[in-house]
């Protein structure tokens, strides 16, 4: 039995209140998140360069073809073993994570050795910033009003890039991104939450602004 046969709903600790309704669930998608949140490309493209540098290095020595492709197999076996590895981490994080926007937060299961679970009451997001991605998926960045419960390190790669400081949690390579979005402003305007949503994709008023429902931030393991 897993970790996961434990929870009342899928992607969430406890069943949610009466009042409360599950909107939208999903994970990122995997080839997306190994080839861009753990810069898969980059690292094809380093060792494809290397490859090629050796090969041209060989030429000019006077290698016969044949040798020259030797001397950099070594190279193309290194690259596939990282681009495997990465393969592997992006699976691990689609099929571990859970991404859940009920009508009045966000919960994110992340995780792949040590799942824990990210609670984030609307209440509590400053605001969100929507990053289309040329696949179809794309980056929803949470800025929280207060401080994470959780360091930078513990939510990657669930976290925009470089906020080591204050840590903005991050629905990576979400598929359908643009409507997601929507439907996450839609949700905070219904629920009366004071915030802001930057997106190109976003067709409803992004400026929200009400009461906010009471409730702090938490995660549980």
């Amino acid at each position: 039995m897993s970790e996961y046969d434990t929870e009342p709903v899928r992607g969430l600790p406890q069943l949610p209140p009466d009042d409360e309704r599950v909107l939208w669930q999903g994970s990122p998608h995997g080839p997306s998140v190994a080839r861009r949140t753990l810069h898969g490309g980059l690292i094809a493209a380093y060792f494809a360069l290397l490859a090629a540098s050796v090969v041209a290095s060989a030429f000019i020595n006077g290698s016969t073809p044949a040798e020259a492709i030797l001397g950099s197999l070594h190279y193309a076996v290194f690259g596939a073993a990282a681009l495997a590895l990465i393969g592997l981490i992006g699976w691990l994080v689609q099929r571990t994570t859970v991404y859940t926007i009920t009508s009045r937060r966000i919960v994110m299961r992340i995780g792949i050795a040590l799942p824990v679970t990210l609670n984030i009451p609307f209440s509590k997001i400053a605001s969100a910033d929507v990053k289309l991605l040329g696949d179809g998926t794309g980056d929803i960045s949470l800025l929280p009003a207060e401080d994470m419960p959780l360091t930078y390190f513990h939510m990657w790669p669930h976290v925009r890039g470089l906020t080591l400081r204050q840590p903005r949690p991050a629905l990576r390579c979400v598929p359908a991104a643009r409507d997601v979005s929507e439907l996450l402003v839609r949700a905070m305007l219904t629920a009366g939450v004071k915030g802001h949503v930057r997106s190109p994709a976003v067709a409803v008023p992004a400026q929200v602004g009400i009461n906010a429902p009471a409730g702090g931030m938490s995660a549980t393991a």
